[in-house]
């Protein structure tokens, strides 16, 4: 049997124990699972342990106690290091936190890979390495480092006994950023509430302009100043954020949802949804639209 590679879970004070518990068992099954239902001889591909910055209990965000295996600093060599979420800004608590930094800075001069789940980048981003998204990404994560360690076939097993999907490679589908930043400039904001107002409909920038009393050179430098976009950007992020609630809401035909949010084109409509998603229409209502339907919806 190959050599089990070695995984340290790291985990925080105020976090989430699904970002710790849901890798650990990832890691666990890889080569378990499979051959247990099929009555095989184990092939365990990862040793797995949990430790605490200090080695003691830590409590998550919702009050169950996790009980580490060690502290990080009983940890000498680790083939792969794992840090999980915390609920906490860990912006403000890197400073309390000072020992996790060198130590992960030395771990990866040993030769070990960081990975981070949500919050958790935080304190790999201020080592400058690795990082990945979201929460639920922990078992995303988990199954591409087992991909990676493993191979394909191990990671596929894993995954199917699991039941859960394999990794997805984007999670723009997930972003909730608003359109714009803060700003102040009093004018654009009345551009903007214009196009929140009217964006099924087709805008002429000269019409625009002129109604605020701007050239449309001068709105297009002040429209990107104040909210990072051109209106025409600006347009579409809110065209394509209408389409997504009428997608996780109801089950109108794709070519409605185009033409409701003001694309009469529906192959580009579809186009311009998988760029900003990832996704296309209809994989995005499948993965977040309703469970149910009612027949009128279907019949539309």
């Amino acid at each position: 049997m190959n050599k089990l590679l070695d995984v340290t879970i790291v985990i925080l004070d105020n976090g989430f124990t699904s970002t710790a518990i849901g890798p650990m068992e990832v890691f666990y099954s890889a080569g378990r699972l499979k051959q247990l239902l099929l009555g095989e001889p184990e092939q365990p591909q990862f040793n797995v342990r949990i430790a605490s910055i200090d080695g003691k209990p830590v409590t998550s965000v919702y009050g169950i106690s996790l009980i580490p295996h060690c502290g990080i600093e009983d940890v000498t060599q680790s083939d792969l290091v794992l840090i999980t979420a915390s609920h906490s800004c860990l912006l403000e608590q890197i400073p309390r936190k000072t020992s996790i930094v060198p130590w992960l800075r030395a771990a990866h001069e040993r030769g070990s890979y960081l990975a981070g789940v949500c919050s958790g980048v935080a304190l790999v981003a201020e080592t400058g390495l690795f990082c990945s998204g979201g929460v639920y990404a922990s078992i995303d994560l988990s199954l591409y480092l087992v991909e990676k360690f493993c191979g394909h076939e191990i990671a596929l097993e894993c995954a199917k006994s699991l039941m859960v999907t394999p990794p997805r490679n984007l999670q723009s589908g997930y972003a909730i950023a608003p359109l714009s930043r803060p700003h102040d400039d009093e004018r654009i904001k009345q551009i903007e509430q214009q196009l929140q107002n009217q964006f099924d409909k087709d805008i002429v920038l000269e019409a625009v302009a002129a109604e605020h009393a701007m050239s449309p050179r001068n709105l297009l430098r002040r429209f990107k100043a104040a909210t990072g976009h051109l209106p025409g950007e600006y347009l579409q992020l809110l065209r394509i954020s209408a389409a997504r609630q009428l997608l996780e809401r109801g089950r109108a035909p794709v070519q409605k949802v185009a033409a409701t949010v003001g694309y009469e084109d529906s192959a580009y409509f579809r186009g311009i949804f998988k760029r900003h998603t990832g996704m296309t229409p209809t994989e995005y209502r499948n993965r977040f639209g309703p469970l149910f339907v009612n027949s009128s919806e279907l019949r539309d």
